[in-house]
């Protein structure tokens, strides 16, 4: 005679506090949610929440790679860096990791461009007097004026240097005595080197600091 003490297992969810609570369950299958709880759902997630029982679109991801737009590697869709960046170097002729510099005189020299790069002992002058030219206002916020206060000769040309030789503006110019040649440049903040050669190969150098608001 059956004496009614059969029992089995339900399995379900056995926590009173949960929303799917099942009071006739006996073994907890882990199935328990409880409304409310907004969040990742995704274990492959970063910000994965175990306790999150709605998915609340918040889920993102670590995508590893070189996050450095300069750089020849860059990965639009990387967001975390992990070192892998490499950057790829032209020389002033434009050759791939190239050994041409800019020599003291302005030109790119040296590499395979066949030419020897010149050296300038101190600083050489157009002419006997040290005030051929005026450069103002030195320091600048980009915008300078250069006079000529000697004759120069028919044409000019002005170079201005960043401090690892590159040239970073070049212009030509109709020279005569007096006249006064405005100069704008968009830089960052330095010192550069202001190169001038005269049409008879006479040069002239000084330096120019930008130092803009």
């Amino acid at each position: 005679m059956d004496d009614g003490s059969c029992f089995y297992d339900y399995y379900g969810c056995t926590n009173p506090s949960a929303d799917n609570y099942d009071p006739s369950a006996t073994i907890d299958d882990g199935s328990c949610y409880f409304s409310g709880t907004y969040g990742c759902t995704d274990p492959n997630a970063v910000n994965y929440n175990p306790w999150a029982n709605y998915e609340d679109g918040s889920c993102y991801y670590y995508y590893y790679g070189c996050t450095d737009p300069s750089a020849t590697n860059y990965d639009f869709n990387a967001n975390f860096d992990d070192g892998s960046c490499y950057y790829d170097y032209y020389d002033c002729y434009g050759d791939l990791d190239g050994l041409a510099i800019v020599d003291d005189c302005g030109t790119c020299a040296g590499g395979n461009t066949g030419i020897q790069p010149c050296v300038l002992i101190g600083v050489n002058t157009i002419s006997e007097s040290a005030n051929a030219l005026e450069i103002f206002p030195n320091p600048s916020n980009g915008r300078f004026a250069i006079s000529e206060l000697e004759e120069l000769g028919n044409s000019v040309v002005i170079q201005l240097l960043d401090a690892t030789g590159r040239m970073v503006l070049r212009q030509t110019w109709n020279a005569h005595q007096g006249a006064v040649h405005m100069v704008d440049v968009t830089l960052e903040n330095g010192v550069y080197l202001l190169h001038i050669t005269t049409e008879n190969g006479k040069r002239w150098n000084n330096t120019v600091v930008i130092n803009a608001q």
